[in-house]
C-alpha cells in the first residue's frame, strides 16, 4: 500500500459508510454510525499500538490502509449473503437449511478475514504468523466486548 494519508481517510470513510448502510438494510441499528466509528477507531488504535511497540510506527498509514481496505472487501463479500438470508427468522427453530448454510459461509469469511488481518500484521510488525493471529483474535474479542459494553447494555 502506498503511504497516503488521503487514501487512508477515503478508505475509512468508505468503510464506515458501508457499515452504516449494511446495518440500516439488515438490522435497523439506531447506533450503526457510533458502532462503526468505535469499531474502526479501535482497530486503528490497536494497529498503531502494535506498530509502536515493535518500533515500526513509520508503517502505520500503509498498515491501517491495508486493514481498512481488506475490511471493506470482506464487508462487500458478506453483503450479498445478508440479502439472500433475508428475512431472518427470530426463532432458531425457524431457520431454514439456507440460513444455516449462509451462517457457515459468514463464519468462514470471518475466519478468513482474521487470517488476512493476521498476515497484514505479521508483515507489518515482523512477528511469526501465530503471534500475529493471536493479536488479531484479541482485537476481535476486544471489538466484540467493547461493542457489547457500549451498545448492548444501553438497550
Amino acid at each position: 500500500m502506498p503511504h497516503s494519508p488521503a487514501l487512508l481517510a477515503v478508505l475509512v470513510a468508505t468503510s464506515i459508510a458501508i457499515d452504516v448502510a449494511t446495518s440500516a438494510a439488515f438490522s435497523g441499528d439506531d447506533n450503526a454510525l457510533a458502532h462503526s466509528l468505535v469499531s474502526t477507531a479501535l482497530v486503528l488504535a490497536l494497529a498503531w499500538g502494535a506498530l509502536h511497540v515493535r518500533k515500526f510506527a513509520n508503517r502505520y498509514v500503509q498498515t491501517a490502509s491495508a486493514l481498512v481496505a481488506c475490511g471493506i472487501v470482506f464487508s462487500l463479500l458478506v453483503l450479498p449473503l445478508g440479502w439472500i438470508a433475508q428475512p431472518m427468522p427470530t426463532e432458531a427453530s425457524a431457520l431454514t437449511p439456507l440460513h444455516i448454510a449462509i451462517g457457515w459461509l459468514v463464519l468462514a469469511l470471518f475466519v478468513w478475514n482474521l487470517v488476512v488481518f493476521a498476515h497484514i500484521m505479521r508483515r507489518a510488525i515482523e512477528v511469526p504468523f501465530g503471534l500475529a493471529f493471536a493479536i488479531v483474535i484479541a482485537w476481535a474479542v476486544a471489538d466484540w466486548a467493547l461493542s457489547h459494553a457500549l451498545f448492548d447494555a444501553a438497550t
